[in-house]
């Protein structure tokens, strides 16, 4: 699978690239690609199984890191669950997470795990605007939401916990969901067998979300990667900063993918 991915990162030249469930642990720093700057967020070696994030922002895009607020006590769990990094353009700055939240089930300690997720997030999108920066939040959020509850029309039918966990998430965090916005094309982000489901998901604040010329979901598979994600990618207006007096309009690109068995 990993060669794939390669070759479809290669072929498309995304400027941010985000993986979910890399399934790295420890301080494998996963594979470097040449003209891109790398952060990786791994589970520790005798941690929860599954997890692992990887972003991979173009060199010339001067994207940073962005450790994020410190996590103590029971918080600490959650620290490897979401990265973030940065990159400043000239009219907006922007602040990229990459989550992946558990999939939804009955144990009182993969609720918690979630709730806690997103409490941090919530945090610190509101830090990061006082820093000056939008906010785009994606990955595998696992949670479904209806039409009626502002999912995506003719999608999933029932909101499920996580489902509502993601409301809380752009209700309090003032961002919105690009999957249901008229630009987007595609629709199911998950497919196994004939089972089809949403639970990846791109989400933008107000501003960001003005400057979207278009989101793509791969429900028919044109890169397919022998998962049972698909790749999601957004298109938006944004120019690069720049210190030259030629400043440079580029076209900014932003994907998510997950389950990387193998990275």
């Amino acid at each position: 699978m990993k060669v794939i991915i390669y070759r479809v990162m290669k072929q498309n030249k995304w400027d941010i690239i985000g993986i979910v469930e890399t399934n790295q642990r420890g301080k494998n720093k996963g594979k470097k690609q040449s003209g891109y700057k790398t952060w990786i967020s791994n589970r520790d070696a005798n941690g929860k199984q599954g997890g692992g994030i990887s972003i991979y922002t173009k060199e010339e895009l001067n994207g940073e890191g962005w450790e994020g607020i410190e996590l103590k006590g029971e918080y600490k769990q959650i620290e490897k669950e979401r990265k973030w990094v940065t990159v400043k353009g000239k009219e907006m700055w922007i602040a990229i997470a990459v989550v992946y939240m558990a999939a939804e089930r009955s144990r009182f300690t993969d609720a918690r795990w979630n709730d806690m997720i997103i409490e941090v997030l919530l945090t610190e999108i509101d830090l990061l605007r006082r820093m000056g920066y939008n906010v785009v939040v994606m990955g595998d959020l696992n949670g479904h939401i209806k039409y009626e509850d502002g999912g995506v029309k003719n999608g999933m039918k029932v909101t499920n916990t996580n489902g509502r966990r993601i409301m809380k998430l752009m209700d309090k965090g003032k961002i919105k969901m690009w999957n249901r916005e008229d630009k987007c094309i595609g629709k199911w982000t998950r497919m196994r067998g004939e089972e089809r489901s949403i639970v990846d998901y791109i989400l933008g604040d107000q501003d960001t979300t003005e400057n979207l010329r278009k989101m793509y979901i791969d429900d028919e598979g044109k890169w397919a990667c022998r998962s049972d994600h698909v790749w999601l990618t957004a298109e938006l207006k944004w120019t690069k900063e720049n210190t030259r007096t030629n400043k440079k309009e580029g076209r900014w690109k932003i994907r998510e993918d997950t389950e990387w068995d193998g990275f």
